[in-house]
């Protein structure tokens, strides 16, 4: 089990506790406490629903890391003093896409195309640099003015040191100006810019990595995530697991945006899901059934993942 970080200094550590690891509770200001049973059995069969949820990996995708139905929570600490079922029961599981050569190859290339066009967008346009030139000429003009003295020389007199000052303020001044031009144009064309950036990032050759993970009574299900997918259903849980009920589930399925991730989302059993709040946590045997089944499932497949040619503007 997973529990969320920010429930961490007041919540149980169920992944540690059951594979044997130590954990501190140096956080809790009141000791700790062991967990009731019902507790145990609430974060048992949390843990495996949600684990049952969990997609098999979609044809050429690796699944990097394997759900174990049979590695539940063992025990429980809890902060004493934290209220009962402090804990947000959780599972996941994480993959990874590898391009084929030719793939790689070709998006590459296509990269290289939108690399070219990003560095023409930035180059300001004849009329722009040269209007940058000029004022860099005059401020290279404003600071040869500026009086200069070597250490063996008197200091400066009030006088000249107020004209050091003041050449040395038109210097700057004309500096910011110059930068000034450059910064007007760069965002003019940061639209553009953007959307160039956008395509680069789509058509990068590396292996993708992605996360699939299911967790029981967040605090705030639908917080929004920009680097992952995100469905949730139920409402918040200030309080985790209070109660020892399912108010929400929250699937986040992370990693680059794309037909990938779009295949993982879609292989997770939502339905499965959205009965847990309906239903209530299953009996193990049920969620043991239902992992059976989602690891019996063919292997979705996966979008073509990238158009074969780049459209950027002309």
């Amino acid at each position: 089990m997973l529990p969320p970080a920010r429930a961490w200094l007041h919540a149980l550590a169920i992944a540690a506790l059951a594979a044997g690891a130590p954990t501190a509770w140096a956080d809790c200001p009141d000791s700790i406490r062991p967990g009731t049973p019902a507790e145990l059995a609430f974060a048992r069969k949390g843990t495996l629903a949600a684990m049952a949820a969990l997609p098999v990996a979609p044809v050429g995708v690796e699944q990097a890391t394997r759900p174990n139905p049979d590695n539940l929570p063992a025990s429980l600490s809890f902060c004493r003093g934290g209220g009962e079922g402090y804990m947000s029961p959780s599972a996941a599981t994480s993959f990874t896409f590898t391009f084929p050569k030719s793939e790689v190859d070709r998006l590459s290339a296509e990269r290289r195309i939108v690399d070219a066009r990003i560095e023409e967008v930035r180059t300001l346009p004849p009329e722009v640099e040269a209007e940058r030139k000029r004022l860099e000429e005059q401020m290279r003009a404003a600071y040869a003015l500026v009086p200069r003295r070597s250490r063996s020389d008197p200091p400066f007199t009030p006088e000249q040191q107020a004209e050091v000052d003041r050449r040395s303020a038109e210097g700057r001044a004309l500096e910011e100006k110059a930068r000034a031009v450059t910064f007007r144009y760069l965002e003019s064309v940061k639209p553009e810019l953007d959307a160039l950036e956008a395509e680069k990032t789509r058509l990068a050759p590396f292996p993708q990595q992605h996360t699939v993970s299911v967790t029981i009574n967040e605090r705030d299900p639908g917080a929004p995530d920009r680097s992952a997918r995100i469905w949730h259903a139920g409402v918040p849980a200030p309080n985790l697991s209070a109660g020892l009920r399912v108010r929400n589930v929250r699937l986040a399925v992370s990693g680059p945006p794309g037909p990938v991730r779009d295949a993982l989302f879609e292989s997770v059993d939502r339905a499965w899901l959205q009965s847990l709040i309906d239903r209530g946590l299953p009996e193990l045997d049920v969620s043991r059934a239902q992992f059976a089944k989602m690891a019996a499932r063919p292997p979705a497949q996966v979008a073509a993942v990238a158009p074969t040619t780049v459209k950027v503007a002309a």
